[in-house]
């Protein structure tokens, strides 16, 4: 399966200084997937008291990463 980056996943993660490397890792090794409407899933990662989130689609034989993003408020996101 590819996994591809849309504009403004691209945008978000070089805004929030999230590398390709660490959104690749997070979607082959979560720590927890769950499954939204319309064939969306959350990835989500603990680094280093950050949790890490992406959000992707699938779409026939790819993954299309939607967006990502950084967040501190565990309680809220876990």
């Amino acid at each position: 399966m590819r996994i591809i980056l849309t504009n403004h996943a691209r945008m978000r993660a070089k805004e929030r200084w999230i590398t390709i490397w660490e959104i690749l890792s997070i979607i082959e090794s979560p720590d927890s997937i769950e499954e939204q409407p319309e064939n969306v899933f959350c990835f989500k990662k603990l680094w280093n008291k950050y949790l890490t989130i992406v959000y992707a689609r699938d779409e026939e034989w790819n993954r299309v990463v939607i967006t990502v993003f950084k967040t501190s408020k565990l309680k809220k996101y876990t």
